[in-house]
């Protein structure tokens, strides 16, 4: 009988910054990416949100043009421990985000009634 590894699972954060230019076309294209990429190393989207368009403290120059702004987008994610790293690489390919911060993440504390 072969015995499998325990792999823990884990909560990550991931925040994207993307050109604040796009369509909702291609907005909407560029988080579905984001979520096959997700499914395609075996994770699962735990919460998504926009925290919509915001000013950047210092300037970003990215894809040959300088970024005061950006749109930010905001996932929960669940993966095993092993696959995040790979994730995290992939999320470095992807040529519309600006910045992304991969880090792992806290359960919430649960609220008492």
């Amino acid at each position: 009988m072969k015995l499998t590894p325990f792999v823990p699972t884990r909560l990550y954060e991931l925040t994207v910054l993307v050109e604040p230019a796009l369509t909702e076309t291609e907005l909407s294209n560029l988080k579905d990416g984001i979520e096959k990429l997700v499914t395609k190393h075996k994770g699962s989207l735990e919460a998504a949100e926009d925290w919509g368009r915001k000013p950047l403290a210092y300037s970003i120059k990215a894809h040959k043009k300088n970024f005061t702004e950006a749109l930010y987008l905001h996932w929960n994610l669940e993966f095993d421990a092993d696959k995040a790293q790979a994730f995290e690489r992939d999320m470095h390919l992807n040529g519309d985000v600006i910045r992304h911060l991969f880090v792992v993440g806290e359960k919430a504390p649960k609220q008492e009634d």
